[in-house]
């Protein structure tokens, strides 16, 4: 009994640090979600979830990892940045996010596009369009992840009450 509150407690506590690490993603929330499930699934069977559900989970946080990479090049790009614009959103928001945290997160990126697009582009003004377009990208990332995160838990929700 007591093992079963505590498995319970410990399911409910990962996928919340699911949603708090999307939103302030020092690591991909969507491991949290996942160790969840697994936990769940070692703990009382595949059949407790649903053969179905659980694959519906696995695709989904693959899609999330994809839908990550996707928005800052989405965005750099619709705003103009060249390759070495979206280079340097993805190493202004790892490096940014060590430094400063959340903080980074947002700010890494654009510092990251803007720098890189100036120096190899010499222009200014396309630097910050750069700049703008991957601070675009942290947020349509951040957005996009949250719905997929949602999707997850009501997967796993409506799995667990199926079965």
């Amino acid at each position: 009994m007591f093992i079963s509150i505590l498995l319970t407690i410990l399911i409910i506590a990962l996928f919340l640090a699911a949603f708090v690490f999307t939103v302030f993603p020092i690591i991909w929330g969507v491991l949290f979600s996942l160790a969840g499930t697994l936990i769940y699934v070692i703990w009382k069977g595949i059949g407790a979830l649903g053969v179905l559900n659980f694959w519906l989970i696995i695709g989904l946080s693959a899609l999330y990892l994809i839908f990550d990479f996707l928005a800052g090049y989405y965005g750099t790009k619709k705003f103009g940045a060249s390759i070495w614009g979206f280079l340097g959103s993805i190493l202004g928001g790892i490096f940014g996010t060590m430094v400063l945290g959340f903080i980074g997160l947002v700010i890494g990126p654009v510092i990251g596009a803007i720098l890189f697009e100036f120096l190899f582009n010499k222009n200014i003004k396309q630097s910050f369009r750069s700049g703008l377009g991957a601070l675009f990208g942290v947020f349509v990332g951040m957005f996009g992840k949250l719905i997929i995160l949602t999707i997850i838990v009501g997967t796993f929700i409506l799995g667990i009450m199926q079965h």
